[in-house]
């Protein structure tokens, strides 16, 4: 008998692949980003190129993948009640986008912090809140990368009354906000006004602009506060409100019909006075809003989830120890101000000798 041939068994077919569901918040971030990071990468080659120091500054495995904002608010001390006496005092926060996990990371530290690139000595005047009035955007944008070790890309700085006019512009009636718990804060200095000590809480559904102001600079009466009241968090709640209006009234813009005529007055009013400025140029502006059109949710779609669009993944406040979590507690007390522990103000390496203690921290904390 002729030997019997036996097919090859066909290999099973593969599985079919799951590929992942994109969804359309995920959508509208990818396409935001895009002109945002060839615009940041085109100016950290341009800096690399021309300044010597810009490559021990900044941390390229820190910086790689991240898109980063400063921005830069300006008003009076927050527990400074006399008239005659009240100081200008700023507050930084930098916010630090991860591209590929579309979370961000949200990085401050107390306004006391001296910084020897400011001033010759550690007093209030070499304070990094002097920073840009002193040096402008450049001297600014270099404390805060040596601080940080993150290249910041983009610079805005604005008065603390663009933001009392934003939240009336936007929301006439008080903008919608959630407050995590009961507090009570000091009286403050807003507009040339003083504004009793006053309490927030979860029944404030809605705040007024100097509300608004009061909820986020304010110190609370309560020395040991909850770190969910620490300046950063309060800021990224009021934030997140923001943003939250703005979504909503952009996809039902029907029910508003003149807010986009008040924002774009409120915009023109803000820069011609130059209560807000920014480091980049108008064009990378065009680009963006054209993005956003574009990319936008057509009318009639699903709306835009506000929780899956503003992801935060660290929320770092740099301060001292008992004022915020340990690993974070990077500051000793030096008269009015704060200087970074172990660091040597007079030291002509900052970024190795003086500033490695926030430089640490930050590092650890975000590329864990």
């Amino acid at each position: 008998n002729p030997p019997v041939t036996v097919a090859p068994t066909a290999p099973p077919a593969p599985e079919p692949i799951s590929i992942p569901e994109i969804s359309k918040e995920e959508k509208l971030l990818d396409a935001l980003v895009k002109p945002l990071e060839k615009y940041a990468l085109n100016r950290r080659a341009e800096r690399a190129k021309n300044d010597p120091e810009y490559s021990k500054r900044v941390d390229q495995n820190l910086s790689e993948g991240r898109i980063n904002f400063l921005f830069y608010a300006e008003g009076t001390m927050a527990n400074d009640i006399d008239l005659n006496k009240a100081a200008k005092a700023g507050k930084h926060v930098l916010i630090s986008y991860h591209i590929k996990t579309k979370a961000a990371d949200i990085v401050s530290w107390t306004q006391d912090t001296a910084a020897p690139e400011v001033g010759k000595d550690p007093s209030v005047a070499a304070r990094v809140e002097n920073a840009r009035g002193i040096g402008g955007f450049k001297l600014q944008q270099k404390v805060v990368e040596r601080i940080t070790g993150l290249a910041v890309d983009f610079q805005i700085a604005l008065q603390e009354t663009a933001i009392k006019d934003i939240v009336d512009t936007l929301e006439p009636s008080g903008l919608p906000i959630d407050i995590p718990e009961q507090f009570e804060v000091l009286a403050m200095i807003f507009d040339g006004k003083v504004y009793p000590q006053r309490l927030f809480g979860p029944n404030d559904r809605k705040l007024n602009g100097v509300e608004v102001i009061q909820f986020i600079k304010t110190v609370p009466k309560e020395t040991k506060a909850s770190a969910t009241l620490e300046h950063t968090n309060r800021l990224f709640i009021t934030f997140k409100a923001i943003l939250a209006s703005i979504v909503k009234k952009a996809q039902h813009s029907s029910d508003d019909p003149g807010l986009f005529l008040r924002l774009g007055g409120f915009l023109t009013k803000e820069l011609f006075s130059q209560r807000i400025n920014y480091d980049f140029e108008p064009p990378l502006i065009i680009d963006f809003v054209s993005t956003l059109v574009s990319s936008w949710p057509k009318s009639g779609s699903e709306p835009l989830d506000i929780e899956h669009l503003l992801v935060i993944n660290e929320t770092v406040y740099l301060s001292y120890s008992g004022a915020t979590k340990e690993k974070f507690a990077v500051f000793d007390p030096h008269g009015d101000n704060a200087v970074p522990r172990g660091g040597n103000f007079y030291s002509p390496n900052p970024v190795d000798e003086y500033w490695q203690a926030t430089r640490t921290a930050i590092k650890k904390t975000l590329q864990k």
